[in-house]
């Protein structure tokens, strides 16, 4: 199992960039069974993405970057469930992201850079990978994200990075809830906001892309019951509280020499009702002339097990001078779009 990525950019004149990147996920070989148990033979579940951005300074520290990209997902191509053959889902998906940085002077001999990104990505259609006629949402997702670098001088630096994403889905509705009789047992119902129009799928799958999109800031239902009388229910604050728990959250620290060698630590929080993926990450970067070198490790910390446990992440990094290959500074310059990833790997 493993996922791997190749990308690029390249800078046309001071003001603008144009980027191209392709992953690919293997899942591995998968042993596909019957309900019996017995062997239907064995598959190699695979995804790949293939996308392409451009970016554009704006303004002193100021850039906007927008981005396109096209998904192939084959998890059982060639297969069949209830007697339904299942087929690679396609989808279409679009980014759109701002980055600010200032540079500012904190002492004699220290520099100081605050920057602040803002990134919508995976805005796409819904899929399917059968010919049903229910598809489901693709993962869309808003990041918002700062960073403080404090360069001590010349050759030493540390930053602090944080994070904060939301999926921009609709909440799934449970089929069932409590109900409280007159003698206060409680026993399960049928949800009467599960599928209002009554043709068996549920109302939150049937939302468009953009009805999902903003109705995802508002849409968790809290701890609903029916009361004696019959009447639906929300617990008072369980609707608020359920709200943020679809937030998660990254933080790192980082500290780099002579922008060639640096270290980094950072931790980031799902709320266990919304994934449970709670982790550590440890990272090293080492970069001589125009190749870098990093590594990362996450450390799981909650119980739950997730396919992302104890991950190590190698990442090569090449920088080309145009005609020659001179070492170049490492420092992002002000138009490009940097997006650091959950965790502060």
């Amino acid at each position: 199992i493993y996922l791997a990525s190749l990308s690029g950019y390249y800078k046309i004149k001071e003001l603008q960039t144009i980027q191209i990147g392709f992953r690919y996920f293997s899942m591995g070989n998968i042993q596909f069974t019957d309900n019996q148990g017995q062997s239907l033979g064995q598959f190699r579940p695979n995804e790949f993405a293939i996308e392409a951005s451009y970016s554009r300074r704006l303004a002193k520290g100021l850039s906007l970057s927008a981005g396109l990209r096209y998904i192939y997902s084959n998890l059982a191509g060639g297969y069949a469930v209830d007697g339904n053959p299942i087929n690679p889902a396609h989808a279409g998906a679009g980014d759109i992201s701002l980055y600010y940085i200032k540079n500012f002077k904190t002492g004699p001999k220290m520099t100081s850079d605050f920057s602040l990104g803002f990134n919508l990505s995976n805005i796409g259609n819904k899929v399917s990978y059968s010919q049903s006629t229910t598809k489901d949402f693709i993962p869309a997702n808003l990041g918002i994200g700062f960073g403080y670098l404090l360069n001590i001088d010349a050759k030493n630096g540390v930053g602090l990075y944080m994070d904060v994403n939301k999926l921009l889905v609709p909440t799934p509705v449970l089929a069932k809830i409590d109900s409280i009789d007159i003698n206060g047992d409680r026993y399960e119902v049928n949800n009467p906001n599960y599928d209002k129009d009554g043709n068996g799928i549920a109302d939150f799958r049937e939302k468009s892309v953009i009805n999902g999109l903003f109705t995802s800031f508002g849409d968790a239902p809290g701890v609903q019951y029916i009361d004696a009388n019959g009447n639906l229910q929300t617990k008072k604050g369980t609707k608020g509280k359920e709200e943020l728990r679809e937030y998660n959250f990254g933080v790192g620290l980082e500290y780099m020499y002579n922008k060639q060698f640096g270290v980094r630590m950072g931790y980031f929080y799902e709320n266990r009702l919304k994934g449970a993926r709670n982790f550590l990450t440890a990272g090293l970067t080492v970069k001589y002339s125009i190749v870098g070198l990093n590594f990362s490790y996450l450390i799981p910390t909650s119980v739950q097990r997730n396919p992302l446990d104890n991950t190590l992440r190698v990442a090569f990094v090449f920088e080309f001078a145009k005609g020659n290959f001179k070492k170049k500074d490492t420092e992002a310059p002000a138009q490009e779009v940097v997006q650091p990833e959950s965790g502060a790997q």
